[in-house]
């Protein structure tokens, strides 16, 4: 009975959300999705939560696309992903029709809107049970797009376990109160960042998931009171915006825990303006769609180093090594390439066996990015 997702109006308990889910999973099922790609091309809404878990449930891999997409962009990756199913709402329907018919994709789902279906709709009917059998740990789980800065986008293979484990690792490192969080997620639910930060912890740690169509500073700070937000994840931009808003300083930042943020850098400036001003920390973190996708975390309580991303996470290595080989592993305080490796990292990319020999080499991934370790660790 406990409340598990919040947009606008719409409420639905975890008894209810588990209905819904099982109740699309089966329609899936009856659809032919098992082992196939389920493409989301959603805004955020109740929906897109129940359309991902759905997917999972159904033992098809889920492929969240960002609807702002042109449309040669989606018909890269619906065509490289030889999707079977297309959900998608009302917004981006004059684009992924023409497509869904000229791709010749098997089944397209409209959702939400005044002309798309509601995949709350099965919320009252007790009687439903998710589908059987449910995937196994190394099954597919999600085929997650890069973003294309360097080229066309490619599809990161996660499975099951490794999308599962990361979760694990994260509430080792960042631990939540189970069952008394409520989690505020302003970032697209496309993106990697907010389903790991967000969708996944919410579930994971029996919070409520209070979902925003879109960010809003105005609507995100009275949101903050008014639901008893605990947890708020977000890039420096929101955090650097919500500073300089003039509705900050009457904020009511009382039930606030956390922030946490990812994506790009964090000012200095501003984690520390934001501590002073609502006496929660912001904590920063390292990874990438390829790492599952969390790889460091700074730890509330510290220490904080200025520039610092933090440890790595629990059964998780990090290491510094030259760029020109990749194999001299550096020592503390030497610039090199960032490698990992880890349970949470990824099996491959989809259909690019020369992408993933170049990113996963000797049981390592090759992030492609530059940084140091210190001494203790903190990247």
């Amino acid at each position: 009975d406990a409340e598990a997702i919040v947009f606008g109006e719409k409420r639905l308990t975890y008894a209810q959300y588990l209905r819904c889910v099982a109740g699309f999973a089966r329609e899936l099922v009856g659809l032919g999705a098992r082992g196939a790609r389920v493409a989301l091309v959603c805004g955020n809404s109740i929906d897109m939560p129940v359309a991902m878990f759905a997917a999972h449930a159904a033992g098809a891999q889920a492929v969240p696309i960002n609807p702002t997409y042109t449309a040669r962009e989606l018909a890269h990756i619906l065509s490289d992903a030889e999707t079977d199913v297309v959900i998608y709402d009302e917004d981006v329907a004059a684009a992924v029709e023409p497509l869904c018919a000229s791709l010749k994709v098997r089944h397209a789902i409209r959702v939400g809107g005044k002309t798309g279906r509601s995949l709350d709709a099965w919320k009252k009917d007790a009687a439903l049970a998710l589908p059987e059998p449910l995937p196994a740990p190394g099954d597919l789980a999600t085929l997650q797009y890069t973003g294309g800065t360097t080229g066309l986008p490619k599809g990161v293979n996660i499975t099951h376990g490794q999308m599962a484990i990361n979760v694990s690792q994260r509430e080792a490192a960042l631990p939540t109160r189970q069952g008394d969080e409520r989690i505020l997620c302003m970032m697209p639910l496309f993106h990697v960042f907010a389903v790991a930060m967000c969708l996944h912890l919410a579930a994971y740690c029996r919070g409520t998931l209070v979902i925003m169509s879109r960010y809003r500073p105005d609507e995100l700070l009275g949101l903050l009171a008014r639901e008893r937000i605990t947890r708020l994840p977000a890039g420096p931009t929101v955090f650097i915006g919500l500073l300089a808003h003039e509705r900050f300083g009457r904020t009511d930042f009382s039930s606030l825990r956390t922030a946490y943020s990812g994506s790009a850098p964090l000012p200095e400036e501003t984690m520390r303006r934001w501590r002073e001003a609502t006496g929660t920390p912001i904590l920063e973190g390292f990874g990438q769609t390829e790492a599952g996708p969390v790889l460091t975390y700074v730890r509330d309580g510290g220490p904080f180093k200025a520039g610092s991303v933090g440890p790595a996470l629990p059964l998780t290595e990090i290491q510094i090594v030259d760029v020109g080989s990749g194999q001299k592993v550096l020592d503390a305080g030497e610039i090199g390439e960032i490698r990992a490796r880890g349970p949470q990292v990824m099996s491959g990319y989809r259909n690019r066996p020369a992408e993933t020999e170049e990113a996963l080499r000797d049981g390592w991934l090759y992030t492609g990015d530059i940084g140091e370790l210190d001494a203790e660790g903190y990247l």
